[in-house]
Formats: C-alpha cells, sequence, structure tokens
C-alpha cells in the first residue's frame, strides 16, 4: 500500500501538475488522519469494553461481599439484643436479691452480661475500591455515593464500638478483677473454671454484696446502653446494607 501512494506521488511530481500534486497530497493527510481516527476509536471501544468487563467483574464481588455483610450484621444485632436482654435480666436480678438468691443464675446471667462483641466484616473488595481510587469509576451514580455512605457509617459504627469496649476494659472489668474472683465462680458457669481448688487461699466472695452494690448496678445500666447504642449503630448500617444491595441489583 506505501508502495502505491509513493508510485503515484513520484508519477505526480515527474508530470509537474502542482495543482493535481497538491489534491492528492491533502487525500494523503486525510487518509492518515482517518487512519489515526479510526485507530483511536478501536483503541477507547477496547478499553471501554474492559472497563465494562472489570467493572462487571467488582459489581459482582460488591453483591457477594454485602450479602455476606447482611447476614454478619443480623447475627450481630441479634447478639446484641441477647446481651441488653441478659443484662436487664442481671439488673432485675440485682434489686431484687433480697427475695431470692442462686449462685449459678447470677454467675450465669453475670459471665453473658459481660460480654461484648465487635462488627466484624469482609470488606476486601470495597477497600480496595476506597485505596486505588476505582470508587469513582463506577458508572452507577447513586451506588457510589451510597458506597462512600457506607464507608462514612462504618467509622461511626467502629468509633462507638470501641466507646463501648474502653468502657468495658478500663472500669466494668477492673470493678471485677478487684471484686470477683474469676477462679473461685460456680462451676455452672461458662468460663469452666469453678472446679479450680486453690489450696490456702481465701477467696470466698459474698456474691449478694456484689449484686447489691450501687456501683455494680451501673456498670450494668452502662452496659445496657452502651449495647444499645451500638445495636442501633448496626441497624442503620444494616439498612444501608440493604439498600446497596438493592441498587447493586439494579447495576447488574
Amino acid at each position: 500500500m506505501i508502495k502505491f501512494f509513493r508510485r503515484i506521488r513520484q508519477k505526480l511530481v515527474k508530470e509537474g501538475n502542482l495543482k493535481r500534486y497538491l489534491i492528492y497530497a491533502i487525500g494523503e493527510i486525510l487518509l492518515v488522519i482517518i487512519g489515526i481516527l479510526i485507530a483511536l476509536f478501536i483503541n477507547d471501544w477496547r478499553n471501554d469494553l474492559n472497563a465494562q468487563k472489570t467493572e462487571s467483574l467488582t459489581i459482582e464481588s460488591l453483591h457477594i461481599e454485602f450479602s455476606a455483610g447482611n447476614v454478619a450484621i443480623q447475627e450481630f444485632i441479634e447478639l446484641n439484643e441477647n446481651i441488653i436482654a441478659t443484662n436487664k435480666s442481671l439488673l432485675s436480678y440485682c434489686l431484687n436479691v433480697e427475695t431470692e438468691f442462686e449462685e449459678p443464675t447470677f454467675d450465669s446471667l453475670f459471665y453473658h452480661a459481660a460480654w461484648s462483641e465487635s462488627l466484624r466484616l469482609n470488606q476486601g473488595v470495597f477497600k480496595e475500591l476506597l485505596n486505588t481510587g476505582n470508587l469513582s469509576k463506577l458508572s452507577n451514580t447513586k451506588l457510589r455515593v451510597l458506597l462512600s455512605s457506607w464507608d462514612e457509617l462504618l467509622e461511626v459504627v467502629g468509633r462507638s464500638d470501641q466507646v463501648g469496649l474502653d468502657y468495658l476494659q478500663d472500669k466494668l472489668m477492673n470493678y471485677f478483677d478487684q471484686n470477683l474472683s474469676w477462679a473461685m465462680m460456680s462451676k455452672d458457669d461458662k468460663l469452666g473454671l469453678g472446679g479450680l481448688q486453690l489450696k490456702g487461699r481465701d477467696r470466698s466472695i459474698d456474691k449478694i454484696s456484689v449484686a447489691k452494690d450501687l456501683e455494680f448496678e451501673n456498670f450494668i445500666f452502662n452496659q445496657i446502653w452502651f449495647t444499645q447504642r451500638k445495636m442501633n449503630r448496626a441497624k442503620e448500617l444494616l439498612d444501608l446494607n440493604n439498600e446497596i444491595l438493592d441498587e447493586i441489583e439494579r447495576a447488574k
């Protein structure tokens, strides 16, 4: 093809026809420009096709990730509902300890009431989108907005969870360490330390006095409050998770 055009150019030069040569030169330039434009179009088309395939895979991965997150959040909410219910039972038990007290019941309620769990989500695909800046490349505008809101709400949930954990570790557990012997808890407790014999050590505990202690009562009340707050945030997260899943379905 190149030789063909070269021969035409040489022929026109030999003929000395300037007008025809200029027309030919302009035509050749136009052909080159058209060829470049076609090449650019094909390149853009391939890039767009690859981008669509990449986005499709990302959307599918997000669907799997947020579907699993939906289950995890629901389980987390259920766990915290149980913790709240147990703390309320323990609080009620402490308020009525004068009339009835059973050590195994107190031990079991105490163990579960002092429990705390953090929300753990597999966010590998989402974090990669954030870290690489590819979140902005998603074509679905609403999905981009929802995922940005998800990142912000995750931080709020994390801070709320940390406040509760700090309280549990710094105050509640410190109180328990000073007023209760874990090793002398009833054999019915979940720690499995009830049968441990500490020879030569007096670790007897007046658990009725502990149950009647105002400080202990306030600790349980605050545990309910912190857990309720954490659970409410988790419910917000669940609502947003469901909204994201709906939008992912539309984006498929």
